[in-house]
């Protein structure tokens, strides 16, 4: 047994020491792309109101919308509005109690009591004072990126394995 013979056990050695760091490297990298993945929150909303007017919006927010005293939306800030007020404030929501008011197009409005946290968690809502249904909803826009990680991981354990084997069996 030279000295080449030792060489190439201490090669293999060090490969294989490598593996298990690059394993751990990749279960962080995992773990911090799925603590910083974000999701928005979705209102859909339809309903009448007092005018008998058929209303409706939808909104894509960054966060739940829980602001202390409540928050307006104008209706350019909607992805869609059904008979919204083209002026400044198409509708507010009142987290405490959880109330929806919207200014319909022809001048109304209506009034939406919902039950308490609705605006703040996932869920089909319907409305005890108006006529109206709030769907609030969280995708989950990570999950794509998860799995093609996971795939590129799972590739290049393959890879990676394959390389190992045919330099062991040159060796």
């Amino acid at each position: 047994m030279g000295w080449a013979d030792g060489q190439n056990k201490f090669e293999r050695l060090s490969k294989m020491k490598i593996w298990p760091r690059l394993l751990v490297i990749c279960i962080l990298a995992v773990g911090f792309l799925t603590t910083a993945a974000h999701a928005d929150a979705i209102y859909t909303f339809s309903g009448t109101d007092s005018n008998g007017l058929s209303v409706g919006f939808l909104l894509d927010a960054p966060t739940f919308v829980t602001q202390l005293p409540g928050t307006t939306f104008s209706a350019g800030q909607f992805s869609s509005c059904t008979n919204c007020s083209t002026g400044l404030l198409a509708a507010i929501f009142t987290p405490i109690p959880s109330t929806l008011t919207f200014f319909d197009s022809k001048g109304g409005s209506g009034f939406f009591l919902f039950s308490t946290g609705a605006f703040g968690a996932a869920g089909t809502y319907t409305s005890w004072i108006g006529k109206g249904t709030l769907v609030v909803s969280v995708p989950e826009p990570a999950t794509v990126l998860m799995g093609l990680l996971s795939l590129a991981m799972i590739l290049g354990v393959v890879v990676f394995r394959r390389n190992s084997q045919l330099q062991l069996s040159r060796g």
